[in-house]
């Protein structure tokens, strides 16, 4: 600790280390020189000198004793006084070292509590940062499409006018006796089908007129022969535009549907709003029709804050969103959904990403373009950060899509898109009973 080898230090005055002091005998004690102002100097003795050192040293009748006598006291002089010392040191080092323990103990302590501390707070920044990451990227997901589309609010090149192509007033014919202009009058989302959409129209619909009643047998057949145009423009534009793509994606939905029991869905209680959330507060609700105001989309509430994970299993919220899904498509059948997510009181706790992913897939494959619009409300800084970082490998119509309010005026600013009176008090509208 000192710096030295380990050496007891009352060892250090012990003889044979013993000094003994200097004894005047003859010339030994030949004075020293004097400085003369010019040089050193040592003048000669003079003749009585050594007379008289030789009679100071007779006075003694025994002096060998008696220097004998003085070198012993001063002997046991010198190492009483190094016992003492040695063991004032001894003690003074002992209650150095126990301070030195004493404070390396407290000081790794805090080192430790620092150290775990650290590890923690790592570990929920991680934590966040990741399943932030996910929750981002099924999102983006869901409401993204897989690109060749025109941007939201965007017009496209091959977009046919609104002028060019005549109203089709009554019902709509079935798939089979549809013709080109049927498909050219399809307005989905606010939106015409472009002309290359009207050409990937045509190409799911010539796919799915060759299907054969065996081939029907592994399907939804019902569902299959109700389908609309707008059904094959939210495919072809759910799918970039390509047709072939589209129809191998609604002939696999058709597929889907009937092993998952789509069927019939609306009338099962259990998977209604009410009875889903029987005794709980409602974490999905339909707002009235115009809550937005930008389109006049139908609104789905999200509220995150009441959510907590592992309390109900996946594959009961597949089938749930699946529900809604369907209520959507019979009840707005050509408008895309809007997502309002609140998450006011919301935490790390509360996101789920393994039902958000176990979604995803769900509503990309077999519900596509059916969400037009997402609203995030409110963001912190770190949420921001990290869709900022997510967003930059997005494609534009997905950006467009999904939008994040922040800043003390959230409540304000979600309010120029919503309508007041149709969202609940907590996100800065008039609803007291959301």
């Amino acid at each position: 600790m000192l710096g030295v080898a380990p050496m007891s230090i009352p060892a250090a005055f012990s003889p044979p280390l013993a000094i003994r002091p200097l004894r005047p005998f003859g010339n030994l004690a030949t004075p020293l020189p004097r400085h003369t102002g010019v040089c050193l100097h040592a003048p000669p003795p003079s003749p009585g000198f050594y007379a008289i050192r030789r009679r100071s040293a007779l006075r003694s009748s025994s002096p060998s004793s008696s220097l004998a006598e003085r070198d012993g006291d001063a002997d046991a002089d010198f190492r009483g006084f190094g016992r003492a010392f040695a063991a004032l040191l001894s003690a003074l080092e002992s209650r150095l070292l126990s301070v030195h323990d004493r404070l390396s103990r407290k000081r790794f302590e805090r080192v430790a509590v620092a150290g775990v501390l650290l590890g923690l707070l790592t570990a929920v920044l991680r934590a966040a940062v990741g399943t932030s990451a996910h929750l981002f990227g099924a999102l983006a997901r869901i409401v993204g499409s897989a690109g060749g589309g025109p941007q939201e609010g965007g017009v496209s090149e091959n977009v046919v006018g609104e002028g060019e192509v005549e109203e089709i007033a009554g019902e709509v014919p079935p798939l089979w006796e549809l013709t080109a202009q049927h498909l050219a009058a399809t307005k989905y989302g606010g939106r015409r089908a472009s002309q290359r959409e009207v050409e990937a129209m045509g190409v799911v619909r010539e796919r799915v007129l060759g299907l054969t009643e065996g081939d029907k047998e592994a399907m939804d057949r019902a569902w299959v022969d109700s389908l609309t145009p707008v059904d094959l423009l939210r495919y072809v534009r759910g799918n970039g535009g390509e047709g072939r793509t589209a129809a191998e994606k609604l002939l696999a939905t058709a597929v889907w549907r009937k092993d998952f029991g789509v069927t019939g869905i609306l009338e099962e209680e259990e998977t209604t709003i009410d009875a889903f959330f029987e005794g709980k507060v409602h974490e999905v609700d339909w707002l009235e029709e115009g809550a937005d105001t930008e389109s006049g989309r139908p609104s789905l509430l999200y509220r995150s804050a009441v959510h907590h994970p592992a309390d109900i299993p996946t594959d009961r919220w597949v089938r749930f969103f699946v529900h809604q899904c369907e209520w959507a498509r019979v009840h707005y059948p050509n408008d895309q959904v809007l997502v309002l997510v609140d998450r006011v009181g919301s935490g790390l706790s509360n996101q789920d990403p393994t039902v958000l992913r176990a979604l995803a897939p769900v509503i990309v494959d077999h519900y596509p373009d059916t969400i037009g619009r997402v609203l995030i409300a409110p963001v912190n800084n770190v949420l921001y950060v990290i869709w900022g970082l997510v967003s930059l490998i997005l494609d534009p119509t997905t950006k467009s899509r999904m939008k994040l309010i922040k800043g003390k005026d959230w409540r304000e600013r979600l309010v120029e898109c919503m309508d007041a009176d149709k969202i609940p008090v907590r996100l800065g509208g008039t609803d007291t009973e959301l």
